[in-house]
Order: structure tokens, then C-alpha cells, then sequence
């Protein structure tokens, strides 16, 4: 087996395996009748190309307005994404809800019905559009939130908890919190 040495070798081997994988081996599944995949199931739509610039942090207007309740631990911090937040010592021990704010790119924090603080939210780009093979790439460092989860394919994705939760955390509903004017 020839092992490609350029970038644009491989390119060409995986298009080729990908032509004999799709469209000429036989597939013994129930679903093929032993057909090649594209002759089997050829109804299936082609998916759409893959951007060539992506915004890293526009799956923030997704999660706007969504509220994560945390419970503040001894330290005063909450954890969201694996990352810690402060929010006070005082406040040790209660729930408190982290509410998102995708365009100011913050969490307004709330214990009851008083907002308390508003936090910047970690680990965002803040940049203009990037090719996608660097956010890709980024986003295998782990996390959570990351974006390449918008162009995988769901079948391949591994279970986790909602966007932003830790696993035993739970998401509040929308209107958990109370909306004020000015703040919603």
C-alpha cells in the first residue's frame, strides 16, 4: 500500500476510498441487500459543503436567554463549561441561575429575584470569522460548547448533558427567573 507523502495525495486517496466505500463494494446490511451503499440508498439528500470561514462563538445566540442553575460552592464560585465563575463567598451552599446574554457575550447571575452580578463569559473567540479547520481543530482541546458539533454528524456525537451543563446540573426554564425591564 503506497502511503501518501503531501497533503494533496491523501486528499486524493480518501476521495478514492470514499468512491469505492460508497459506490462500488458490495454492503451486507439488511438496508443495502448487498448494493453499495449510494445504489441501496440513493434517496438520501447530499449533505451541504462545509463553511469556509465559521464564527466560533455564534453558537452563543443559541443558548441566549437560557438559564443554568449552579449551586455556589464554599470558594464563592459556580462552574459552567468546566470553568469557574465568582460570585461571592456570602452566597456558598445557594442556587444561584446564570442567565445567558449572547450579545453582550455575559451571564447576569441571579439568587432569587435579585440579579447579583454580571460576568463575563470564558473561553469565547471574540474575533472575526476563522477558516474551519482552525475551529475544528480548537474545539478538540474539549469543549463543551464548542462548535464542532454543528457539523458533525448527530449519530457519531457522544451523549452529554445540554449545552453548558456539567453533568448533574440541570437547566432552568426560561421564565424560571423573574424578567425586569431592562434586563430580560
Amino acid at each position: 500500500m503506497h502511503r501518501p507523502g503531501t497533503r494533496e495525495q491523501v486528499q486524493e486517496a480518501t476521495e478514492a476510498f470514499l468512491t469505492h466505500y460508497n459506490d462500488e463494494r458490495p454492503n451486507q446490511a439488511r438496508s443495502c441487500g448487498n448494493q453499495p451503499p449510494r445504489v441501496a440508498c440513493s434517496q438520501f439528500p447530499t449533505l451541504p459543503a462545509v463553511p469556509e470561514k465559521v464564527h466560533p462563538d455564534r453558537w452563543l445566540r443559541r443558548v441566549h436567554q437560557q438559564t443554568f442553575a449552579r449551586t455556589v460552592q464554599a470558594d464563592g464560585a459556580v462552574s459552567i463549561d468546566r470553568r469557574e465563575y465568582y460570585v461571592g463567598r456570602a452566597l456558598a451552599g445557594q442556587r444561584v441561575g446564570c442567565r445567558v446574554q449572547a450579545a453582550s457575550q455575559h451571564f447576569d447571575v441571579w439568587s432569587g429575584a435579585s440579579r447579583i452580578k454580571q460576568l463575563p463569559i470564558k473561553g469565547l473567540h471574540g474575533g472575526p470569522a476563522l477558516p474551519t479547520e482552525r475551529v475544528c481543530h480548537a474545539d478538540e482541546a474539549g469543549s463543551a460548547f464548542g462548535v464542532s458539533a454543528l457539523f458533525a454528524d448527530p449519530c457519531q456525537l457522544e451523549a452529554r448533558p445540554p449545552v453548558g451543563l456539567s453533568a448533574g446540573e440541570e437547566a432552568l426554564p426560561q421564565n424560571t427567573l423573574p424578567r425586569h425591564e431592562g434586563f430580560s
